[in-house]
């Protein structure tokens, strides 16, 4: 478990460092610097590697994304829409309040981000 933490830390700095250093954005919204979100994987998949070799990193991938494990099945309506149902929340939210914000548009680059945040969750919780 020590390993892990340590390798985590150092494979985090550069992206804090560098991104504390020079304000990049990767893509709206979504910084340089929290690209370390994708680390606990990278670091879980490095020493299972080292420990298992490539039949124990495939299995480890595998398993994050096993659905025949979710029992009950209603747990992939929270799985699925928790997380816009939040933004969809927030921005009636700040309707109501009367923030000036634009109308929401549906765009790739706004799609694609969606979807690095999804599959970063499980690249934080492997």
């Amino acid at each position: 478990m020590k390993r892990f933490f340590l390798l985590l830390f150092g494979l985090c700095i550069p992206f804090w460092v560098i991104g504390a250093a020079v304000d990049i954005q990767l893509f709206s919204g979504f910084k340089l610097f929290q690209a370390g979100l994708a680390m606990p994987m990278v670091a879980a998949l490095i020493l299972t590697y080292k420990e298992r070799g490539w039949a124990g990193t495939a299995a480890l991938l595998r398993r994050t994304c096993d659905v025949r494990r979710i029992r009950p099945r209603i747990w992939f309506l929270p799985i699925l829409f928790v997380f816009p149902s939040f933004g969809l929340i927030n921005y009636w939210i700040l309707r109501q309040a009367g923030a000036a914000i634009p109308t929401p548009t549906v765009s790739l680059i706004g799609f694609l981000g969606y979807c690095t945040v999804f599959f970063m969750t499980f690249a934080e919780e492997l």
